[in-house]
Parts: structure tokens; sequence; C-alpha cells
């Protein structure tokens, strides 16, 4: 039996099992058994693809009755993966599942499957973007998540098949035709996502012309989404690969960045003209963000920058502005008792993270919520906060201020061995040279003596007077090193402890204050 070109592995087997009147868990138990076990790692679903190891290929090979060569050049995921097998020393296969685990594919076909084969079964197969439109038969290939695919007929939406003969010249003529047509899709599904105009006619016209019999409404939209912006899509991207208008474009904004589409009137003119929707320059004069905006500033710099990274940034659609997979978007069906389906966990999808839109989300209704209270957006600089404290522990109102302001410390960042940094201090006579307190050397090993107790100023906040040497029997008036200096102290004689009086004892010194802060009253 001869596989179709691009088929899924899985497919072709599931057509031989059908062949052999066999279930397609039964020839998968047949290609795979080991010691009377199946070696076959993951679920299988509708929509999954397989990857068989050597020796599973080689059972297929002889079933099939096709050489090796032949279904390699066939089937694209013959040879992509060498899975391991759980039980080592035979055959093995493992089961992916989804549009994320394999290329984008689709339903080939159902008129051009039965004439290649001779029989009416299903088949799936690997699809580019020129390739969703069966041109002979008026076909489009929908991928479903979930499902072997649904072939739409297109026989009340011919613009459809317009489109893909436009496609397919657009691949054959222009080397970036494939990738304008990423960007272009990036471009029609952003407008898909947002709430439709009341000028738009066009989509809803082919939304319902195209929908399945008994499908609904809300279901055919969120599925159908790549079917009905398809000829809108190649509109687009045959404009953006055009180097005339991208030449216009950069004219047209004198090589400035525009901050918003309604800069640059000549592309959104020449895009409303090409689609048919001369309203659709209205809509787009405000737009500051998105995929189309983001080509416009990357076709501004592309004349600045070298030619490999003008592609590069031209052509680059960002994770953020990609269609979101259908496998996300689409509701799961409920059990065949009625049951509805359970919540799956929330998981990071390729290209997208749900923890980030769910933070623009709150973000979002943050400023609008604010926007609503004040009429305006300009939020206010948070300053530095005020190191003064209440005695509590609280923090200090935005407008309770010192009573003694401290004055500007000097520049110098060193500090005395008490922890205060050398300076004025509160209660200081103002245009008075600030004592600096020498840092403890060898010579004077001791530290200063504390410093006196805070006084209370007229307003009832407590100031620290400035420190003085302690006074020695051995200090010299004279000398200028004893007025900034304390010199130790010599130690006391024994013989002469009785005829000299006690020293008097100092009062015990209250907690430093900080510096540069005023000590509030609780």
């Amino acid at each position: 039996m001869a596989p179709l070109r691009g088929e899924l592995t899985l497919s072709f087997l599931n057509r031989l099992a059908a062949r052999y009147h066999l279930g397609l868990r039964d020839l998968l138990a047949a290609i795979t058994e080991t010691d009377g076990r199946q070696n076959v790692a993951g679920m299988l679903h509708p929509d999954s693809e397989i990857h068989l190891n050597a020796q599973a290929r080689e059972r297929v090979c002889a079933l099939s009755r096709v050489p090796a060569a032949v279904l390699e050049g066939a089937l694209p995921a013959w040879t992509r993966a060498e899975p391991h097998a759980h039980y080592p020393g035979g055959p093995a296969g493992r089961l992916t599942r989804g549009e994320e685990a394999v290329a984008p594919w689709g339903p080939a076909c159902p008129a051009c499957c039965a004439a290649r084969t001779g029989r009416r079964v299903p088949a799936r197969r690997y699809l580019t973007t020129g390739e969703r439109v069966c041109a002979r038969h008026w076909y489009w290939l929908l991928f479903l998540p979930g499902t072997s695919g649904l072939p739409v007929p297109l026989g009340r939406c011919p613009e459809g098949i317009e489109a893909q003969r436009r496609h397919a010249r657009l691949l054959r003529r222009s080397p970036a035709g494939a990738q304008a047509f990423e960007v272009a899709r990036a471009i029609t599904g952003s407008w898909w996502d947002q709430p439709w105009p009341n000028e738009e006619h066009l989509w809803l016209a082919r939304l319902e012309a195209t929908r399945p019999a008994g499908a609904d409404a809300g279901w055919w939209k969120v599925a159908a989404r790549d079917l009905i912006t398809y000829p809108e899509t190649v509109v687009l991207a045959r404009l953006l690969a055009d180097r005339t208008v991208q030449e216009r474009t950069v004219t047209e904004s004198r090589r400035h960045l525009p901050y918003r589409l309604g800069e640059l009137p000549g592309l959104l003119a020449e895009f409303a003209d090409q689609l048919g929707r001369p309203w659709l320059t209205h809509h787009l004069a405000t737009v500051t963000h998105g995929p189309l905006f983001t080509w416009a500033h990357s076709c501004v710099r592309a004349p600045t920058a070298p030619a490999p990274a003008t592609q590069k940034t031209l052509w680059a659609v960002h994770s953020a502005h990609r269609p979101r997979p259908l496998s996300d978007l689409l509701p799961r069906a409920p059990a065949a008792d009625g049951t509805p389906p359970a919540a799956e966990p929330a998981r990071r999808l390729r290209g997208h993270s749900l923890q980030a839109e769910r933070a623009f989300t709150q973000g979002l209704a943050h400023a609008r919520a604010y926007y609503k209270e004040h009429r305006h957006l300009a939020v206010p600089k948070e300053d530095t906060p005020p190191t003064i404290r209440w005695a509590s522990g609280s923090p200090t109102p935005a407008h309770a201020t010192p009573a003694c302001p401290p004055t500007k410390p000097p520049p110098s960042p060193r500090c005395t061995r008490g922890g205060t940094r050398p300076g004025a201090r509160c209660g200081s006579a103002p245009g008075t040279k600030p004592a600096i307190t020498p840092k403890p050397t060898a010579r004077s090993s001791r530290p200063a003596a504390s410093p006196p107790p805070a006084t209370a100023s007229a307003n009832g906040s407590t100031c620290s007077a400035p420190a003085t040497p302690p006074s020695t029997p051995n200090n010299n008036a004279s000398s200028p090193r004893s007025a900034s200096m304390p010199r130790r102290r010599p130690p006391p004689d024994p013989d002469d402890a009785t005829s000299r009086p006690a020293p008097k004892k100092p009062s015990p010194a209250p907690a430093p204050t900080p510096p540069h802060t005023a000590a509030w009253p609780p």
C-alpha cells in the first residue's frame, strides 16, 4: 500500500490497519510487541503522531510491502526521532499529540485521497501555509485539535480559492513571501481578536457561508479564524513583501520612527483600498502597538541597518503577537453522559505565557480603576521614604518634619568610632566650624568619652550637643593638638591615690541618636 506525500506516520498505519481489517491498536501491538508486551509510550488520540525505532520500522515495511526508502521519502516523521523502549531489546514507539508536538498538519482532501488510494479512508498530511486549500476540489483543510481534521467545502466562498492562487504566485515570485505571510497572519489575527466594527460585513458573511450544518456559531467563529481571514492575509502579505510599499513607507515617515500609524496615512490608505474597507484608515490611525505597528517601525529603521539584521527584524513576529493556538481557545466537548469537562491546569503554551497575560490583565484593571478615579494616568513619582520615624516604630507621615533640621554634612564620608558621622549637629551655632573627632590611632587606642546627654529644645525635640574631648591633668591649652585630639590619661599613682580627690563618676550616657535625625517624642 503506497503512502501519500507528506502523510503522518500514524495516518499511514491507520490506513494499513483498515486494509488488513484490523483496528489501529491491534496493528500497533503487532508492530511493537516485545515478549508479549506492547512497547508503546504515550496515549493514543485522534490527532496523535507516532515515532518508531529501526526495528519497528522494519516490521512496518514488511507488513505494507513498501521499501524503506519510499516510506522515508513520503513520511516526514519516519526517521525524525529514535524513541527509547520501555522494554529494551525490541521494537518500540512513542506517541505525541497536538500541533505543538509535531509540525502543522491537516486532513487530506477526501476526493484526492479516494482517487489516490481507491478507498474512502480519512488521512492526515503535513501542510504548509500554501497547502490549506485544495484548488481542484474546493476544500479548506481545517485543523481541529482532538480530531482528525475537518475538510470544509468552499463552494459558497469562492474568494478563498482566488486567495490560494495569489498566495501560490506570491511564494513563487517573492523570496520573502513566506515570512511576509506569517506577519500578515499575525496582523489579521489581532484584528480578529478585537471587537469587530459595525462596518465589517465580509467576515460575517463568510462565517455564515462556511459554517457546517449543526455547528454552534460561537464555536465555529473560534475554529474558522484562519479560514475567514485567509483572503485578507494574502493581500496583506503581498503588500508587505512589495519593495515599493516599503520604500514609500520610509519616504513618508521622513526616516523618523512613527508614534502611531496615523503618521503614515499613505500606508493606511493603501491597505484600506486593497482590502476593500475604506473605513479601515480611521480605525488604524490611533494604533500605537501590535504586529502592524512593529512592522512599520522595523521598515523605517531598515535602511540604516545591515542587510541580514534588516531581514531578521523586518519579518520577526513577537511571541505576544502570534495567534493563539486553537487547542487553547476551543472549549472541550462534554462527556457522553453530559458531564462538563474538568478544567485543565494552567500551562505555558508555545510562544505564550499565561502568567504574563494574567499579570497584564491585572495591571490593565488597576490602570482603568485609577483613570476612573483621577481622570488621568499621570501617577506621581514616589520620593525616597523619609528616615524620620516615630518612637513606636511606625513610619513618619509625609508632612512631619524635624524641628531642628540637620545641616549639610562635610564631604568626608569617614565616621567616628562611636558610629556618628562628623559634622554639625542639631543646635550648633550657625556659621561655626564643627569639631571633627579624629579616628583612634595606636597612640590613642581608647575611644573618646560618650557624648553628653541630649537637651530638650523649646519645641519639645531633643538635640545632642557637640562632643568635647575629656579633660585630663596633662592637657596643654597652648598645644594645638590638645584642642582637637584627646590624649591618653596616664595610669594613677597608687601612692598618691589617697591625697588626690576621687574622680567624679560620669552620668550614664543615653543611647546615641542617629546622625541627622531628630528624636521625636512618642
